[in-house]
């Protein structure tokens, strides 16, 4: 099942697991990219490195946490990412 399907409660934040848990939908207010701008889970910070595939992830017109748009990332253990929108 893909992770979009499934409506979990709605986050104010996404900030990290104690276990890595892959694909995690998360909603967005518009269409377009979203490019990853800060992983805390970085090599550059002493991390693992573990994100999302080239720090992009292109939204679907999947409504998730009442937004029109989800977007699907990998979220790293007990670390923090950023995601800024570009236009389509």
């Amino acid at each position: 099942m893909h992770p979009c399907r499934v409506e979990p409660e709605q986050p104010d934040a996404v900030v990290g697991r104690a276990l890595r848990v892959g694909e995690n939908c998360v909603g967005v207010p518009q269409p377009g990219t979203y490019v990853e701008r800060l992983n805390t889970d970085s090599q550059h910070y002493g991390g693992s490195n573990v994100g999302t595939p080239l720090g992009r992830a292109a939204s679907m017109a999947l409504p998730a946490h009442g937004r029109p748009q989800s977007i699907v990332i990998d979220l790293p253990p007990l670390a923090t990412v950023m995601f800024e929108w570009t236009p389509p």
